[in-house]
């Protein structure tokens, strides 16, 4: 019995599916560029997020807030999807599992401020931490890859205003395009590919001194460095993630009238695939606002 347990464990990951959750990890966005740019180039390319970790008591100072590199993906299944795309955008592809296995992406781990793992990880960093983060390679030292793959259950976030009700708004500035809102954020199922940037020029992680100088000019300064950062990473394609069409299981577009730009950009852009190939590409898009009544 032991055994056979045990040959059950070891079998290939992609032999098993979730029942809970979709069998497929979904990579979001609100532009249909960004579809498009991934299906041309066959890469999807990690950009720098803020994470704050100021929930955590007695985090050490300059890890308050992170840039972190990273491309997100969940697998809520597509019934119950739509309030993740109102507020990330009905633009996605959803890629094979096994895919996704096979390049690193991890589940975060979402965690309570008061609990005793979040003691025991905060006390782990206060005892190798030395305020200089371009030392720190979070792949060798666990507390800080901990921290990468962390979030809390709850929290602020911002959002823009478009694609928002007033339910759990916070704050939001008159003419201003984000609103500051409280979000569940262990609804959102988040797994992450985060790149190993160690042997690069960027930074694994960037902390509160550069973050606070471009805080000091205002949210839009900070917003544009790190736009100007991602940029940079991105026309680098260090750490940028590979697929190929055969690793897709679905393609989202809004409506029908992306359906129609995205079929027009498949045939008359990507050359390198036959006539047969272009079909069976187009066969695995999914129109979010009329297929979202059949789920």
């Amino acid at each position: 019995m032991k055994n056979d347990l045990k040959e059950t464990v070891n079998q290939p990951q992609q032999k098993f599916k979730p029942h809970l959750s979709a069998n497929t990890f979904f990579h979001y966005s609100d532009q249909l560029k960004h579809i498009t740019e991934a299906l041309e180039r066959k890469k999807l390319y990690p950009r720098y997020s803020l994470e704050s970790f100021d929930f955590l008591e007695n985090i050490p100072k300059g890890l308050e807030k992170l840039l972190i590199p990273m491309i997100c993906f969940c697998d809520i299944k597509l019934r119950d999807s739509n309030e993740h795309l109102e507020f990330y955008g009905k633009f996605g592809l959803g890629f094979q599992r096994s895919w996704g296995y096979q390049n690193g992406i991890e589940s975060i781990n979402y965690i309570d401020k008061d609990s005793k793992r979040a003691e025991v990880i905060v006390d782990k960093i206060n005892k190798t931490f030395n305020e200089n983060l371009a030392e720190i390679n979070p792949f060798n030292q666990l507390e800080f890859l901990d921290l990468m793959f962390l979030k809390p259950f709850y929290g602020k976030t911002q959002k823009r205003n478009r694609s928002l009700n007033s339910e759990n708004t916070v704050s939001s500035n008159q003419g201003s395009e984000t609103k500051t809102i409280i979000k569940y954020f262990a609804d959102e199922n988040e797994s992450r590919y985060i790149p190993n940037l160690s042997n690069s020029e960027f930074q694994q992680l960037i902390g509160n001194s550069s973050i606070q100088q471009w805080y000091f000019h205002g949210v839009e300064k900070l917003n544009n460095a790190t736009e100007i950062l991602n940029d940079k990473l991105k026309q680098s394609e260090v750490g940028a993630l590979n697929f190929e069409y055969s690793d897709l299981k679905y393609i989202i577009v809004q409506n029908i009238e992306d359906k129609e730009k995205l079929l027009d950009f498949i045939i008359n852009n990507l050359n390198e695939l036959n006539i047969r190939e272009k079909l069976d590409l187009a066969q695995k898009i999914q129109i979010w606002n009329e297929s979202q009544e059949d789920y």
